[in-house]
């Protein structure tokens, strides 16, 4: 989980407020959309991108500049490139095909006048950033998807998926449900700036794609809004677009009395520490974490010797093998640790049974030989995997995996007062899951690339 590499990262946002065609009716918010996105995005304390990295294309823009200044920031993004789009959605009449409206934009004109999708499709495809990231706020008003399409919504995100990248669109079926009369922002994207400026209380210390998708479903089905669908990669899920402002650093435990120890007590090896853990927490699950918290003592990583074994290593009958070094993803110091992923010990019984969960779970995940249906992809995989990340999971075309097997044991990497975090090799990469503890067994609550 982290936040895309300023130095490497970019972003296009296109909008049109205003139309030429009179078959298109305006859309003001638009223009308030680009603002306040442009600013949550490139916050000094919790955006993700640097101000010049960041462009924005109006109404005054023709296809030509539009196209000029996605080609020009995908050519240069290496390691997260974003594109937005507000506006009205035109499908051509012979063959359907999907068009942006920009401000003069003909709907009897469409091939010459409106951004067609392939071109975008063609951008993100040769582009060579690491994450590429699709926000799609359109409206089908004039000649829309609606003539022929039973559920326009589904078959619009299947028409805007596009292979190794992220999608997350809204689909309003006009302009009125796309921009409420009197609203500052259209109802999708301001929903999605709330989020980004006022953040989640009692959330993570970053907001991820995977994390905004489902914040915005619950909070536009309680205002019977249109709900937002999303397309994808199992990994580009947890990629953050910017810090959680409402996150509460937590509070330094007090330093504990010195006690005199017992003579009876068997003493600990230098790289042992006893941590005092003050978890705050409600109801009867403050109870049992607290407890169990309390019975743990936190093992920090130590360099293997040859007097002290390694804590990582897994018990086995065959030699073992050292924990590679895993390269960071981003070129700036990560964030603090939440309280969510306080170091802790683990007994050794759990962290076997996590172990082979997570094995089982990975190679589940790259069983998808040719023609492999979603469903049965999905159903090798529910056993191991928890059911909100299930439903994650469910948005992603397996033939997009590009890992066929698992080439070696599973390796312990840290352990959390919610779970542990596991690593195990593949052909291509290596996965590196996050395996929390359920009434039923060791679940995969996420997963990501080492590198």
């Amino acid at each position: 989980m982290r936040l895309p590499d300023p130095e490497h990262s970019y972003a296009v946002l296109i909008g049109a407020s205003t139309y030429e065609s009179d078959e298109l009716p305006d859309v003001p918010a638009v223009r308030n959309n680009l603002e306040g996105l442009a600013a949550a995005l490139t916050d000094p304390a919790r955006g993700s991108l640097r101000p010049g990295h960041c462009t924005t294309v109006g109404d005054q823009a023709s296809v030509r500049e539009t196209y000029r200044a996605l080609r020009g920031y995908a050519e240069r993004a290496e390691d997260t490139f974003i594109v937005y789009f507000a506006g009205h959605g035109l499908t051509g009449l012979k063959h359907h095909e999907l068009y942006l409206a920009l401000s003069d934009t003909g709907v009897n004109e469409l091939p010459v006048s409106a951004l067609s999708f392939e071109v975008i499709r063609g951008l993100f495809s040769e582009c060579s950033a690491t994450n590429r990231v699709l926000i799609l706020d359109c409206c089908f008003s004039g000649r829309a998807v609606l003539d022929f399409m039973a559920k326009p919504e589904e078959v619009f995100l299947g028409q805007v998926e596009i292979a190794g990248t992220y999608t997350l669109a809204s689909v309003p079926a006009n302009a009125l449900a796309l921009a409420p009369p009197g609203e500052t922002y259209t109802a999708f994207t301001g929903e999605l700036i709330h989020l980004l400026s006022e953040g989640v209380r009692g959330g993570p210390e970053l907001l991820t794609l995977g994390d905004i998708y489902r914040r915005l479903r619950t909070n536009m089905s309680s205002r019977n809004l249109p709900l937002p669908g999303q397309r994808g990669t199992g990994t580009a899920d947890f990629l953050a677009l910017t810090r959680n402002p409402a996150y509460e650093t937590p509070s330094p435990s007090p330093p504990e009395e010195s006690k005199p120890r017992a003579t009876t007590r068997k003493s600990r090896p230098n790289n042992w520490l006893t941590v005092p853990t003050i978890v705050k927490l409600s109801g009867a699950v403050a109870v049992g974490v607290a407890a169990t918290i309390a019975a743990l003592q936190l093992i920090p990583p130590a360099r293997p010797t040859a007097t002290t074994p390694s804590p990582t290593a897994i018990t086995s009958s065959s030699p073992t093998t050292a924990v590679p070094t895993v390269n960071p993803t981003t070129t700036y110091p990560a964030p603090a640790t939440s309280p969510s992923q306080t170091p802790t010990s683990i007994p050794s019984g759990p962290r076997e049974l996590a172990l082979e969960a997570a094995l089982k779970w990975a190679k589940a995940f790259v069983t998808h030989p040719p023609g492999i249906s979603e469903e049965k992809w999905l159903e090798g995989l529910r056993p191991y995997t928890t059911e909100d990340y299930l439903s994650t999971l469910s948005t992603v075309n397996p033939d997009n995996i590009t890992d066929n097997e698992v080439i070696g044991p599973p390796i312990f990497k840290s352990s959390h007062t919610a779970g542990m975090e596991i690593e195990v090799r593949t052909d291509r990469d290596a996965l590196v899951l996050f395996v929390v503890k359920k009434p039923d067994g060791w679940k995969v609550a996420q997963h990501d690339s080492a590198h």
